[in-house]
Protein backbone atom coordinates (compact mmCIF):
# COMPACT_ATOMS: atom_id res chain seq x y z
CA UNK A 1 0.00 0.00 0.00
CA UNK A 2 2.78 2.36 0.87
CA UNK A 3 4.37 1.83 -2.55
CA UNK A 4 1.06 2.57 -4.25
CA UNK A 5 0.68 5.84 -2.33
CA UNK A 6 4.19 6.91 -3.29
CA UNK A 7 3.45 6.01 -6.91
CA UNK A 8 0.25 8.04 -6.84
CA UNK A 9 2.07 11.02 -5.31
CA UNK A 10 4.77 10.84 -7.97
CA UNK A 11 2.09 10.62 -10.65
CA UNK A 12 0.33 13.67 -9.25
CA UNK A 13 3.64 15.57 -9.11
CA UNK A 14 4.34 14.68 -12.75
CA UNK A 15 0.85 15.84 -13.77
CA UNK A 16 1.32 19.09 -11.88
CA UNK A 17 4.73 19.55 -13.48
CA UNK A 18 3.23 19.02 -16.95
CA UNK A 19 0.45 21.51 -16.27
CA UNK A 20 2.98 24.07 -15.04
CA UNK A 21 5.15 23.56 -18.14
CA UNK A 22 2.10 23.81 -20.41
CA UNK A 23 0.99 27.07 -18.74
CA UNK A 24 4.53 28.42 -19.04
CA UNK A 25 4.75 27.51 -22.74
CA UNK A 26 1.36 29.11 -23.46
CA UNK A 27 2.47 32.28 -21.68
CA UNK A 28 5.73 32.25 -23.62
CA UNK A 29 3.91 31.96 -26.95
CA UNK A 30 1.41 34.69 -26.06
CA UNK A 31 4.14 37.02 -24.81
CA UNK A 32 6.01 36.62 -28.10
CA UNK A 33 2.99 37.58 -30.22
CA UNK A 34 2.73 41.20 -31.35
CA UNK A 35 0.25 43.07 -29.18
CA UNK A 36 -1.50 44.50 -32.26
CA UNK A 37 -2.30 40.96 -33.40
CA UNK A 38 -3.75 40.11 -29.99
CA UNK A 39 -5.91 43.25 -30.01
CA UNK A 40 -7.07 42.46 -33.56
CA UNK A 41 -8.01 38.90 -32.58
CA UNK A 42 -9.82 40.19 -29.50
CA UNK A 43 -11.79 42.57 -31.72
CA UNK A 44 -12.73 39.74 -34.08
CA UNK A 45 -13.90 37.57 -31.18
CA UNK A 46 -15.92 40.43 -29.69
CA UNK A 47 -17.48 41.14 -33.10
CA UNK A 48 -18.58 37.51 -33.39
CA UNK A 49 -19.96 37.56 -29.85
CA UNK A 50 -21.86 40.78 -30.46
CA UNK A 51 -23.29 39.77 -33.83
CA UNK A 52 -22.86 36.08 -34.70
CA UNK A 53 -24.54 36.54 -38.10
CA UNK A 54 -21.49 38.52 -39.22
CA UNK A 55 -19.88 35.21 -40.20
CA UNK A 56 -22.04 35.14 -43.34
CA UNK A 57 -20.94 38.66 -44.35
CA UNK A 58 -17.19 37.87 -44.39
CA UNK A 59 -15.68 37.74 -47.87
CA UNK A 60 -12.06 37.33 -48.88
CA UNK A 61 -10.30 38.79 -51.86
CA UNK A 62 -10.43 42.17 -53.54
CA UNK A 63 -13.61 44.18 -53.47
CA UNK A 64 -15.15 45.99 -56.42
CA UNK A 65 -13.91 49.49 -57.07
CA UNK A 66 -16.54 52.17 -56.64
CA UNK A 67 -16.30 55.85 -57.38
CA UNK A 68 -17.46 57.82 -54.38
CA UNK A 69 -19.11 61.13 -55.14
CA UNK A 70 -18.87 63.62 -52.33
CA UNK A 71 -20.64 66.92 -52.15
CA UNK A 72 -19.08 70.02 -50.67
CA UNK A 73 -20.95 69.64 -47.36
CA UNK A 74 -19.80 66.02 -46.86
CA UNK A 75 -16.18 67.00 -47.60
CA UNK A 76 -16.32 69.93 -45.16
CA UNK A 77 -17.95 67.75 -42.49
CA UNK A 78 -15.27 65.05 -42.90
CA UNK A 79 -12.49 67.62 -42.79
CA UNK A 80 -13.68 69.22 -39.57
CA UNK A 81 -14.70 66.00 -37.83
CA UNK A 82 -11.88 63.75 -39.05
CA UNK A 83 -8.85 65.62 -40.31
CA UNK A 84 -8.53 68.42 -37.80
CA UNK A 85 -8.90 66.21 -34.69
CA UNK A 86 -6.38 63.73 -36.16
CA UNK A 87 -3.66 66.33 -36.84
CA UNK A 88 -2.45 66.79 -33.24
CA UNK A 89 -2.43 63.02 -32.69
CA UNK A 90 -0.39 62.37 -35.83
CA UNK A 91 2.10 65.12 -35.07
CA UNK A 92 2.45 64.03 -31.47
CA UNK A 93 2.95 60.38 -32.43
CA UNK A 94 5.58 61.22 -35.04
CA UNK A 95 7.49 63.47 -32.63
CA UNK A 96 7.36 61.01 -29.73
CA UNK A 97 8.44 58.14 -32.01
CA UNK A 98 11.40 60.12 -33.38
CA UNK A 99 12.51 61.19 -29.89
CA UNK A 100 12.32 57.61 -28.61
CA UNK A 101 14.17 56.20 -31.64
CA UNK A 102 16.82 58.91 -31.42
CA UNK A 103 17.35 58.19 -27.74
CA UNK A 104 17.58 54.44 -28.42
CA UNK A 105 20.13 54.93 -31.20
CA UNK A 106 22.13 57.72 -29.54
CA UNK A 107 21.76 57.42 -25.74
CA UNK A 108 24.65 59.79 -25.10
CA UNK A 109 22.80 62.72 -26.75
CA UNK A 110 19.85 64.60 -25.29
CA UNK A 111 16.67 64.83 -27.35
CA UNK A 112 13.46 66.62 -26.46
CA UNK A 113 10.08 66.82 -28.14
CA UNK A 114 10.61 70.56 -28.64
CA UNK A 115 13.95 70.14 -30.39
CA UNK A 116 12.57 67.41 -32.68
CA UNK A 117 9.34 69.20 -33.53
Amino acid sequence: EEGEEEGEEEGEERDESRRTRRRFSIRKVVSNLPSALLIFLLGVVLAFIRKPSIVHDITFGPSKIKVVKMNKEAWKNGFFKGTIPQLPLSVLNSVVAVVKLSYDLFPEKQFSATSVS
